[in-house]
């Protein structure tokens, strides 16, 4: 059976809407998604934690403003239709900074994902996988027998110990580095065939 394994923050959960309240919130120029965020609040200076709060609140407080990713849907009942088998692998620690609140980051993450459609094809205690840090993800992704995979971060595809006969996608995002990844802007464009 075919494996197909999804990062979830910015890959199937989209959280341009949290950036936007939280750039509101906070008096920022406005930003359409986290790699803009994180752009504009690493480029101050001044604040070099500016970015970590901002993340504690939109991962907290900011997921209640997040949605499923245009057409993850549709690709996610594709891939079950040709008997493909589902899983996320996500970089995501159990809380956030104690500076921040102590987060708690999984926690809120599941009962998003239990209240959402996306319930219908992963389950936390069978195919939802979660890693304290980048080398646990890796080992993770690595460990799955997986055919294909899609992150929207460039550093899990260059980490040292990435299998690269996964077919692997990079979702909006570009790197030259990464000649051997299929560059996608949106999950329609991933071809199973």
């Amino acid at each position: 059976m075919s494996h197909f394994g999804f990062d979830l923050d910015n890959t199937l959960i989209d959280y341009s809407d949290s950036c936007r309240q939280y750039s509101q919130q906070n008096g920022l120029s406005e930003v359409s998604s986290v790699h803009e965020l994180r752009r504009l609040l690493n480029s101050d200076i001044e604040s070099s934690t500016a970015w970590t709060s901002a993340q504690s609140w939109i991962y907290g407080v900011g997921l209640q403003y997040a949605f499923i990713s245009h057409f993850a849907i549709n690709l996610l009942e594709k891939l079950l239709h040709k008997d493909w088998q589902l899983s996320i692998h996500s970089h995501k620690t159990k809380f956030g900074p104690a500076a921040y609140g102590s987060v708690p980051f999984r926690e809120l993450m599941i009962d998003w994902l239990n209240s959402s459609e996306l319930q219908n094809f992963f389950k936390i205690d069978s195919n939802i996988f979660f890693y304290d840090d980048l080398d646990s993800k890796v080992w993770g992704i690595a460990n799955s027998d997986l055919e294909s995979y899609i992150d929207d971060l460039p550093k899990v595809f260059k980490h040292r110990n990435y299998p690269r006969q996964i077919r692997s996608y990079l979702y909006r995002s570009f790197d030259r580095e990464l000649d051997w990844t299929i560059n996608i802007s949106n999950l329609k464009d991933i071809r199973l065939d």
